[in-house]
């Protein structure tokens, strides 16, 4: 049966022509000429996120406008790089993986001398001044404000094709993962720091990494996803998940695919305290596998087998890691069956692995990079060099009392029936009480009555061809969702409808609904 998993979906934007989108550089550089009309004064900033074309830009569009003064920010305003690599370099450690959460602002990297010769000049010049870059409009306060942004798959991207550095650095061909830590820990946090003060533009379930899709008019516009949870964090999020989390997107769901492939990496992820004495991140990444799709052999690992030699175990890793032997990960880890329904909870601090011929929903708190792998059976990466583990800190974080009985009684399948009505059950799939996610699956053939009750709620079709997502009250217009197909409903929501549709009328599905629980 072909797939109908809708690999670009989008949001229309009623009520706008195109009148209200530019799509190409000198539709863009008409419209910012209409502000400039009759005026004898215009200070524009073009506020650049990091892994911006600025080149491109710069030809596309800067070159073009009629500017008695342009500044580009990232040069003539800021530190230079040796400055900065000094500044940042507690929180960017000689690990190749993980550093720590800065807490800088991006302000703090402005060079004063320099942005005081900059505001001068800018005091003392007429006509058109344009200023560019990262940082922009902290040069000097602006008439217009334009915002360059970029989702950070795409700035990803970039890092691997060896096209962009990181943000003042010159480092093209470094070792990627060294560029994306620096990301992670550095360019991002201030970028989007920065960005939540200036809200022009502002607009599988990953905000931090994928887009936004809007069509406006005849025209689609891509926005990455995390500028909503920046602008609007307490209408999507819900006042109770901002007090715990801020402006986080606290879910995160993706996908697993190990069909006619391999084991992923052995793992275990840390523990809270330990990730914040680590790395300044408040919470961890607990998670779970929701099996979707599996064959007769998909098996998990999950947990150590009842009284392993944890000596042993560690020396068994190490020499694994080293290359002298083929970690024998059966003689430690338990393995279980997997079957299409079943649901694996994994709390921090409990090693897991998903093995092959399965297709995993993986439902997880969002803090993604923070995995400590520990065995990745001998493959290298895709820069040709073994694959990074974390036998160290993974040692740190391992709950060795979540061995074969304790694993197998709390955290497989902990099916729980909640509720039930006329074509419709409810259960509570996990997930573990040390978890603060909770998880709820419906199986339905007529509509179900939902609820965020103030808390970002975030589906997925697990079961069924389509279904169709309504507004008991006609709040919003009703949407379609296909197998497989991950959906998020805003907090601010409040009731809303599921109830199979298309190809599935008649038949029984099921979605599986995920939400921070109350703590």
């Amino acid at each position: 049966m072909h797939s109908n998993y809708d690999k670009q979906p989008y949001v229309v934007a009623e009520g706008f022509g195109n009148e209200h989108c530019f799509a190409r550089y000198d539709e863009i550089l008409k419209e910012l000429s209409g502000k400039f009309k009759n005026k004898k004064k215009v200070i524009l900033a073009i506020d650049c996120y990091p892994g911006v074309r600025v080149e491109e830009l710069k030809k596309g569009l800067i070159e073009k406008i009629p500017a008695s003064l342009v500044i580009y920010s990232d040069e003539e305003a800021f530190y230079d790089d040796a400055c900065i690599n000094e500044k940042i370099k507690d929180c960017m450690t000689d690990d190749r993986v993980f550093g720590i959460m800065t807490h800088f602002k991006l302000k703090l990297f402005l060079d004063d001398v320099k942005t005081e010769k900059i505001r001068q000049k800018i005091r003392d010049t007429a006509g058109i001044i344009v200023i560019y870059g990262v940082g922009a409009s902290l040069v000097f306060e602006p008439d217009l404000y334009v915002y360059a942004d970029l989702a950070r798959w795409e700035i990803q991207h970039r890092y691997r094709s060896g096209e962009i550095p990181n943000w003042k650095s010159d480092n093209y061909t470094e070792d990627v993962l060294k560029k994306f830590k620096r990301g992670y820990f550095f360019e991002w946090r201030i970028a989007d720091e920065h960005k939540k003060n200036n809200y022009a533009w502002a607009f599988d379930c990953v905000p931090e990494e994928n887009s936004l899709l809007i069509k406006v008019g005849d025209l689609i516009v891509e926005t990455p996803a995390m500028n909503l949870v920046l602008r609007y964090p307490k209408e999507l999020l819900g006042e109770k998940v901002f007090a715990m989390f801020g402006a986080e997107f606290p879910i995160r769901l993706d996908f697993l695919d190990t069909y006619e492939g391999q084991n992923l990496s052995l793992q275990v992820h840390p523990l809270k305290d330990y990730i914040y004495r680590n790395f300044g991140m408040p919470y961890t990444q607990d998670e779970s596998y929701y099996i979707l799709d599996a064959k007769e052999d998909a098996h998990v690992y999950l947990g150590v087998q009842t009284g392993i030699d944890r000596e042993a175990f560690l020396s068994d890793l190490r020499k694994g890691e080293a290359g002298e032997i083929s970690f024998p990960a059966e003689k430690y880890i338990n393995i279980f069956p997997a079957k299409k329904h079943d649901h694996f909870l994994i709390p921090a601090g409990t090693i897991h692995c998903s093995g092959s011929n399965t297709v995993v929903l993986e439902v997880s708190a969002t803090p993604y990079i923070f995995t400590f792998k520990l065995w990745d059976w001998g493959r290298p990466g895709l820069d040709g060099r073994p694959r990074p583990v974390h036998i160290e800190h993974g040692s740190h974080v391992i709950q060795y009392n979540r061995d074969t009985e304790w694993v197998r009684e709390n955290l497989i399948n902990r099916i729980v029936p909640i509720a039930k009505g006329d074509g419709w059950q409810e259960e509570r799939t996990g997930l573990h009480e040390l978890e603060p996610l909770e998880t709820r699956r419906h199986w339905f053939t007529k509509p179900v009555l939902h609820d965020t009750e103030g808390r970002v709620n975030v589906l997925n079709l697990v079961e069924g061809r389509e279904c169709i997502v309504e507004s008991p009250t006609d709040a919003f217009e009703p949407f379609i969702v296909h197998y497989a197909e991950t959906f998020i409903v805003p907090a601010d929501v409040g009731k809303y409808l599921t109830r199979p549709y298309g190809e599935s009328e008649g038949k029984e599905i099921a979605t599986l609904k995920v939400y921070v629980r109350e703590i």
